[in-house]
């Protein structure tokens, strides 16, 4: 195993052989978006991979649970959806916080919902998966509380300027998470600190509070396993990370997350790369009537590129490279 920064970066590691489970947070607006995130999950599944899927809800109908489970018959007697009602009286301390829905703050109790559970993957509902999951299901937390993937260098300024606790900074919308150490550690009051720290200027809610308590005890895992439109839109800087792992990443990516406000389901030009594979795994969840959004999209829209994101200036390198090559 390979060691950076102190960090694990290499996890071939297997932890574990077991049912793999996966925790997604949703409201009812975001509900077709979870629904194709759960789709994409069990099309890529592979032959000897079982799930086990929960979906935690304030108050979705029977209706809407009922459509979901409707999902596991793309891969019946191996997958198995439960949705989790939460107690909202818990997050009644927690603020809004402007373009996030409270449901992102469930994942913080994920450790008192599944006490039987020693890890679980959570996943936001705005993302796609484009692999089994079993590689990352059995990377080692060995003394850590996650294994994550790190954002840009703009988010670690942000979080310097709020004064959070130094550390490598990373996007929330996949954690593989270590329930037993959180349990061990009584996380959730350490969650309570930190809010109560940073209450008056959350950046982007329980993203801040996570990389605040979490900070300097995660794994870094490689960027595909949760690739945002950050180089789609900015320039990006990592400190794991260089172009050719970058480069890598955007060509083959095993997760992909669609971080900005341009959503693969809204009436606008894309921004993530991968956007376009938002309408094949819709088309496979009951909401697939839906589609119509994405016939208008590639009537009227292109991709919106920024010529001094990272991905652009990757890609004119590698096309030089290849030229020269030839």
């Amino acid at each position: 195993m390979s060691i950076r920064f102190g960090l694990c970066y290499n996890f071939s590691m297997p932890a574990c052989n077991s049912t793999i489970q996966i925790v997604i947070s949703t409201d009812q607006n975001y509900l077709p978006h979870a629904a194709t995130t759960i789709a994409s999950i069990l099309h890529h599944m592979a032959d000897d991979d079982r799930v086990s899927l929960s979906v935690l809800h304030l108050e979705l109908s029977d209706t809407h649970q009922q459509r979901l489970k409707q999902l596991e018959q793309l891969q019946p007697d191996r997958c198995q959806i439960t949705c989790v009602q939460v107690d909202q009286k818990r997050f009644e301390v927690f603020p809004d916080v402007r373009y996030l829905s409270n449901a992102s703050y469930y994942r913080l109790i994920i450790h008192d919902l599944f006490p039987d559970l020693e890890r679980m993957i959570y996943l936001d509902s705005d993302l796609l998966v484009r692999t089994s999951l079993a590689p990352l299901w059995n990377t080692s937390l060995d003394g850590v509380l996650a294994a994550v993937v790190e954002e840009t260098q703009f988010l670690d300024q942000v979080y310097q300027d709020m004064g959070l606790n130094p550390g490598v900074r990373f996007n929330a919308g996949m954690m593989l998470c270590h329930l037993a150490a959180w349990r061990q550690e009584s996380i959730w009051d350490q969650y309570i600190q930190a809010l109560e720290l940073f209450r008056d200027h959350l950046h982007a809610g329980d993203q801040d509070i996570l990389n605040h308590t979490l900070a300097g005890r995660v794994h870094i895992l490689p960027q595909r396993w949760n690739l945002t439109t950050s180089i789609y839109k900015e320039p990006a800087e990592y400190r794991h990370y260089d172009a050719k792992h970058v480069l890598d990443t955007v060509t083959n990516p095993a997760i992909v997350h669609f971080t900005s406000s341009r959503k693969p389901w809204m009436l606008q030009r894309d921004r993530h790369g991968f956007s376009h594979e938002y309408w094949r795994y819709l088309a496979l969840t009951p909401w697939r009537s839906e589609r119509w959004r994405g016939v208008i999209k590639r009537l009227f829209y292109g991709r919106k590129k920024q010529a001094k994101s990272t991905y652009e200036q990757l890609r004119k390198q590698d096309s030089k490279a290849n030229l020269t090559r030839a």
